[in-house]
């Protein structure tokens, strides 16, 4: 249980250095890269001001050198930062020869932006669900994919936490999936990737397009915050993960490890010649510490968003549909990867009758193992033979 605490918090350390290694090459390649590209529908407006009116800040963002004395002598009256001195006074310029009709159309698209993080956390992944997804479903890195691809997350209340018996609790009259042979189980999670990879590669291109082609005024000289905003969307599931791994571990029976054998640990790690078990812990100072890390992760990155989608400008309303519908997209498809994943495992989960986990508190508890799932393959598909068991 230790040693996957401590993986999972290596692995922590390893997402914040692709963070920060790639926040700095886009630091380093792509600045001053705005003022250039822009948004259909007023893009041509803004293109005319930049080269007619506003030649000479034009020129000083694209050649000029950061000093303090250009922030003292312009910037800093414009109310710019001594990091911005080259991007304010260009950003300026643009507004004041933008006519007010198009100054209230970036209005109205900022308030669509402004929202679209709270859009996306209502119809998106929640994160007990993908940790549970994660740890008990043994899909890591699915469940990390999940995360990216739909990179909005709901704030959570301090201390309070779903647990995976809420979230794999049955319910009457509820459609229940159905299980394959390993081939098109294989075929199944393969597609299921091809899935979050497509939802992954177009966050990642409209938080580009968003970087270059508009500016955020509370840090106008920065083009990788929209991509930041996506990629810190997993730091909250992998604290997570952490947090529930610490008091969850499922144990397989150990056997020896043909090439069969790993395709089948992969792509269908249920199906096995013997039940799961179950190694739960009670709460400790550390699990409680990684819970209210996960509500203020969450919180921040709520508020990281909806403060980068808001200030916004140089786009319309008809700029900003699409790029709400376009991350709608990728939420939709991850959310339907997610629901298929836990139907699966919720029906794993019920699968035996009476089966019961031990709350922490309830007495003197220790840590226990129970047995999962105790339904056979031919039960449940119509493939394999009797006795054969099936676990998470």
């Amino acid at each position: 249980m230790y040693l996957s605490c401590l993986a999972t918090i290596f692995s922590i350390l390893v997402v914040a250095a692709i963070i920060v290694a790639t926040v700095h090459i886009n630091y380093v390649v792509t600045e001053r890269r705005q003022f250039r590209a822009w948004y259909p529908e007023f893009g041509f407006i803004f293109d005319s001001i930049v080269h007619n009116n506003c030649t000479e800040q034009y020129e000083l963002y694209n050649t000029g050198v950061l000093n303090r004395t250009e922030w003292e002598q312009s910037s800093r009256w414009l109310g710019g930062g001594s990091t911005s001195a080259l991007a304010v006074p260009l950003l300026n310029c643009i507004l004041e020869n933008t006519p007010e009709y198009l100054k209230s159309g970036m209005s109205s698209a900022s308030v669509v932006l402004g929202l679209t993080p709270g859009i996306l956390a209502a119809f998106g992944s929640d994160v007990p669900e993908l940790a549970t997804l994660s740890v008990i479903g043994r899909r890591r890195f699915l469940a990390l994919g999940l995360s990216l691809g739909s990179p909005a997350v709901n704030p959570l209340r301090l201390f309070e936490y779903r647990g995976f018996a809420e979230i794999l609790g049955d319910r009457q009259g509820r459609l229940k999936p159905r299980f394959f042979n390993l081939y098109i189980e294989s075929l199944i999670l393969v597609l299921e990737f091809v899935i979050v990879f497509g939802a992954i590669v177009n966050n990642i291109i409209l938080g580009y397009e968003l970087g270059i082609k508009t500016v955020a005024t509370f840090a106008p000289h920065h083009t990788f915050l929209p991509l930041l905003w996506i990629l810190l969307a997993s730091v909250p599931h992998i604290a997570a993960r952490t947090g529930l791994s610490c008091l969850v571990v499922v144990k397989s029976v150990k056997r020896r490890m043909v090439f069969r054998n790993h395709i089948q640990k992969w792509f269908a790690p249920w199906m096995e010649p013997e039940a799961a078990t179950l190694q739960i812990s009670d709460e400790t100072p550390f699990y409680l510490i990684i819970s209210s890390l996960v509500s203020m992760v969450t919180c921040g990155h709520f508020i990281f968003g909806t403060l980068l989608f808001s200030s916004v400008v140089f786009l319309s309303v008809r700029d900003s549909v699409p790029i709400l519908a376009r991350f709608l997209l990728s939420v939709f498809a991850c959310r339907m990867v997610l629901v298929y994943e836990l139907a699966r495992l919720r029906q794993l989960y019920n699968a035996t009758d009476g089966y019961r986990l031990a709350k922490p508190g309830e007495g003197q508890l220790q840590p226990e193992e129970k047995p999962i799932f105790w339904e056979s393959v031919e039960d449940l598909t119509g493939y394999g033979s009797a006795g054969t068991t099936i676990v998470a």
